[in-house]
């Protein structure tokens, strides 16, 4: 026992005696350790060139340089690409030349020296752009799309589409779609192979049970999920591809949740992704950007009447009351989710950190033994979570900010009318393919958008609007007419892409053409008559 008192005696006093330090270098302190450098976020831009993409760094903390990785066309691994060695602007900006047509991917991530030892921080979210400008126009001046004659599965790239009988198929629907893939892929930061609940490449079911009625073949309530989307035959880049990227974005969003975050949120996502698209394809692929955009459904979802109203409730009453949110919105929740994306991505970096703890707190929810599969969440409940996730992910204080936030951009880049010029816009366009749209309301042919479409030596295919309206509306078309404005120069080309005329008239039969040229710069009305039209002007 004496022993035993003895020994943790002299313990504590050499404890005590080198903690003191009385035995010099002994026991040396420990270096400090560097910081760890943030997380980098990685923005890519396509030259002008077709063959050139730019990497953007934002200014990170923490940072001495930067490491880029690559993910090259046919490739599963990234390889090194280049070694930012010191930050500043100037030096977190690289452009890569002379790439070969085909997918690459991207990521950075910033690194500190401490000594002799490089202290690194995590990776950024990857970045893909598709080098080499892709061409939507038909494969040929003969190439005008096809009905399909019983249940028709294509395969692309990323996507599976689903497509039941007697449904018109535009040309190029693969490089269409896998294009507005890739956009969103670039715009979100997200990879959809890396999301938690990705099994398969992602179905788009085709069916006119999606339509608001079977002639008019637009969209109605269409919907998407993980691995899945639904839309209306118009929706497949005949009308536009708006309701196409809209469901697509709810698909990206569920790979990563896995459950509904409530109307503000999910329509939100959805909503401000598109615009996000549309602004990536005008910069970088105007023509695809001018198939994608319809700008009567984006003001639409986009639209917020009173500002006020909004105001005078929190948001998040207006998160648990969705519903009520058509008192100062065109759409319901859309608009207002659609604003709360913006502020996210403008005020902390991002719009998409949020899906990984929402997920979280929705597991652990329908996880519980109280948990009723059938009925599900409640509306409340599943914003109560997207609140906690929202906080746990940006701070406590993040809804706080979003009003004072919202007073100063009410108009300009979130103001719907300035959105809709936007998508109007055709003058970087050099290739388009008109096509009837057919609505419960009307069945124009024309450019979508205003009354006038600003042109430069823009190239408009025909052809396919013709079988449309003769094959699978049973239009009679043998008396087309193209509609343009005073002193617009118009060629004319046939199916073998011979030019026909050269004409400056208002009114042009279009029997035996193809397509047709708008030469020059100008604005001018563009639609097709000559058919049984119903609408408000045409009656």
């Amino acid at each position: 026992m004496k022993n035993s008192i003895f020994k943790k005696l002299i313990t504590i006093l050499l404890a005590t005696v080198f903690a003191a330090g009385l035995f010099g270098d002994a026991l040396p302190a420990k270096a400090d350790t560097a910081a760890k450098p943030s997380r980098a976020k990685l923005t890519v831009s396509a030259g002008a060139d077709g063959k050139s993409v730019t990497l953007s760094i934002a200014k990170t903390k923490n940072a001495a340089g930067y490491k880029i990785m690559v993910k090259k066309p046919g490739s599963d691994k990234f390889v090194k690409l280049t070694t930012l060695k010191q930050d500043g602007m100037e030096k977190r900006t690289y452009t890569a030349k002379k790439l070969a047509a085909g997918e690459y991917v991207f990521k950075v991530r910033a690194y500190l020296k401490d000594g002799s030892k490089t202290v690194w921080g995590k990776y950024s979210k990857t970045a893909a752009l598709t080098v080499g400008a892709a061409s939507y126009a038909p494969n040929a001046a003969t190439d005008v799309g096809y009905i399909t004659k019983a249940k028709t599965t294509i395969e692309t790239e990323y996507l599976i589409f689903d497509i039941d009988p007697g449904i018109y198929v535009v040309p190029q629907l693969a490089a269409k779609a896998d294009g507005i893939f890739r956009a969103m892929e670039a715009v979100t930061g997200l990879r959809v192979v890396d999301g938690k609940y990705h099994d398969y490449k992602i179905t788009v079911h085709v069916s006119r049970y999606e339509a608001q009625d079977t002639a008019a073949e637009n969209s109605g309530p269409t919907g998407g999920s993980d691995d899945e989307i639904w839309i209306a035959p118009s929706d497949l880049f005949v009308e536009s591809g708006y309701a196409f990227a809209h469901e697509l974005g709810h698909a990206f969003n569920r790979e990563f949740t896995g459950g509904f975050a409530g109307t503000v949120m999910d329509e939100g996502f959805a909503t401000y992704t598109e615009m996000l698209l549309a602004e990536y394809l005008a910069e970088h692929d105007p023509n695809l950007g001018a198939i994608l955009c319809s700008p009567d459904l984006v003001k639409y979802n986009m639209m917020l009447e009173d500002y006020e109203v909004m105001y005078d409730r929190s948001v998040e009453y207006w998160m648990k009351h969705a519903d009520e949110a058509y008192d100062f919105c065109g759409n319901g929740a859309y608009g207002l989710g659609f604003r709360l994306m913006g502020y996210l991505d403008e005020s902390f970096g991002d719009y998409t950190s949020w899906f990984e703890t929402y997920d979280g707190l929705y597991t652990a929810k329908i996880s519980l033994p109280e948990y009723d599969p059938i009925e599900g969440l409640s509306d409340k409940t599943v914003a109560n979570l997207a609140i906690r996730a929202l906080k746990t992910t940006y701070g406590d204080t993040v809804l706080d900010g979003f009003y004072s936030w919202m007073r100063t951009n009410e108009y300009g880049r979130f103001d719907s009318d300035d959105y809709y010029d936007k998508c109007n816009a055709f003058s970087a366009v050099t290739e388009y393919t008109v096509y009837p749209f057919y609505y419960w309301a009307e069945n124009k042919t024309q450019i979508p958008g205003g009354e006038l479409t600003e042109y430069s030596d823009l190239t408009v295919y025909i052809a396919p609007a013709e079988f449309y309206l003769r094959e699978y509306k049973g239009e009679d078309t043998s008396d087309l007419v193209l509609n343009v404005s005073a002193g617009t120069t118009v060629e004319l080309y046939d199916a073998d892409g011979k030019l026909i005329d050269t004409v400056r008239t208002e009114q042009i039969p279009l029997t035996g053409v193809a397509y047709v040229k708008l030469v020059g710069k100008g604005e001018t009305v563009f639609n097709i008559t000559g058919y049984h039209i119903y609408d408000y002007i045409y009656h």
